[in-house]
């Protein structure tokens, strides 16, 4: 069990040894300062010492670099990121915000800079659900069109190719904005027949659709391939109990085909669909997500291929691993973001936030640990650094002030949305992002 005051460790998993995130590991009640020039109510957009695109502060609690990415200055809620890695390019140095104005035009920005690369992007439709960059090639990203999925290959100088990858028999849908459907090495595709409501695996680099693809179940939630390319998951369902439900389907690459057995690993309520897919350095194929539902609350490791249909909420959560505690849920949601490959695979970002801190809030008032932070955690050592306070307030009030945290294919870079206690035009938002310093 976890111990308050201590740090819970367990061995294997592979953890760098040659660099260290920054950050605090404690679990004590990090207060944002009150006054001078980081005051938690007054530094923001146009003050004193805040950051233009392009430049950094420090987080003056835990010390992570912080560093602005857009002033879009408008009531834009511009941003649909979410935990797919595919926001990013492979290499971790492009990302993609929304234009304003909509219309499914998407906007290409150097995520060391902030700098507009390519402006006016295609996507092939309004929301972001079947875009992504591909995991390998730096300058590629996809997107539907019709029955047509699309390479988009940027040439450089905001120049690009538009060309027809692969065109389907059927319509194409997207899969729930949320998490990626193409694996780590690009090869294993999820395809979404919007005309049969189906999800099938394809094999981009033999043009095969595997059988028995899968019906989702809907109801508001994703369906996902893991970074491995071994597993459909598929969620959320009937609001029904179990409230939530959330299915695994191995993948047979002999066969070539989906498993017609799913595996129900998890069926508790919550807003736990928040979560994201990462295979481990152990073997393990997991799903990463807050429970601000059941007690003990906090960040949770659920091994996918551990059946817990029929099972209790009790019964189920204690089949899971906690990583983390999180006290301060209250009135709470979170977003996590797992890193698909690399030295850091074993990692995922998590943001608090909480509905509770509200535009002019004194932390001085009920302030407990991890509140409104972003967080590092290896999901096997189960240590986690403490980078910084996203700062943006009344998530409960505007989509759009949710930070939605969102990490590079290799964990090169985090990019977040924060209000920075702005409430003026409603919904406005800007991305701010993190660049780890451990991956080159």
């Amino acid at each position: 069990m976890y111990q308050r005051g201590l740090l819970r460790r367990s061995h294997g998993g592979a953890t760098p040894t040659s660099c260290t995130p920054p950050g605090l590991t404690d679990t004590a009640s990090q207060l944002p300062p009150s006054a001078g020039t980081y005051a938690y109510g007054t530094f923001k957009p146009g003050a004193a010492g805040f950051p233009s695109v392009g430049g950094t502060y420090t987080d003056p609690i835990f010390g992570a670099t912080v560093l602005r990415l857009t002033a879009i200055g408008v009531a834009a809620n511009n941003d649909q990121i979410y935990s797919r890695n595919g926001y990013h390019n492979a290499d971790g140095t492009m990302c993609m915000t929304w234009s304003p104005t909509g219309g499914g035009l998407v906007t290409l920005i150097d995520s060391r800079t902030g700098a507009v690369l390519y402006g006016g992007m295609p996507t092939g439709t309004a929301t972001s659900g079947a875009v992504s960059f591909d995991p390998v090639d730096p300058n590629v990203y996809y997107y539907p069109s019709t029955a047509t999925m699309r390479k988009v290959t940027l040439t450089g100088g905001g120049g690009f190719t538009d060309t027809p990858l692969k065109t389907f028999a059927f319509t194409l849908g997207n899969l729930g904005v949320s998490v990626d459907f193409i694996d780590n090495t690009g090869t294993y595709w999820l395809i979404h027949d919007a005309t049969n409501t189906l999800v099938y695996v394809w094999k981009k680099t033999t043009d095969e659709l595997y059988s028995n693809p899968i019906t989702p179940l809907g109801g508001g939630g994703w369906t996902g391939i893991t970074p491995s390319g071994n597993y459909v998951v598929d969620l959320v369902g009937a609001s029904a109990y179990p409230n939530k439900e959330r299915r695994s389907y191995a993948i047979n690459h002999g066969t070539k085909s989906i498993s017609t057995t799913p595996v129900q690993f998890c069926g508790l309520g919550g807003s736990n669909d928040h979560g994201d897919l990462l295979s481990a350095s152990d073997g393990h194929e997991y799903f990463i997500a807050p429970n601000d539902d059941l007690t003990p609350l906090g960040l949770y490791r659920w091994d996918i291929t551990t059946d817990n249909s029929g099972k209790t909420d009790t019964q189920q959560l204690a089949s899971a691993t906690r990583i983390m505690p999180i006290t301060s849920f209250d009135d709470s949601t979170g977003h996590v973001s797992c890193v698909s490959k690399g030295a850091y695979r074993d990692y995922a970002i998590f943001s608090v936030e909480t509905a509770l801190d509200v535009f002019d809030y004194d932390p001085a008032t009920g302030w407990s640990a991890y509140r409104q932070e972003i967080l590092f955690s290896n999901v096997l050592t189960l240590v986690t650094y403490r980078l910084l306070h996203h700062r943006s307030r009344s998530i409960g009030v505007n989509y759009g002030y949710q930070p939605k945290v969102c990490i590079a294919w290799g964990g090169q870079v985090a990019i977040w949305d924060s209000d920075y206690n702005t409430s003026s035009p409603a919904g406005y938002a800007d991305l701010y992002g993190w660049r780890n310093s451990c991956v080159a």
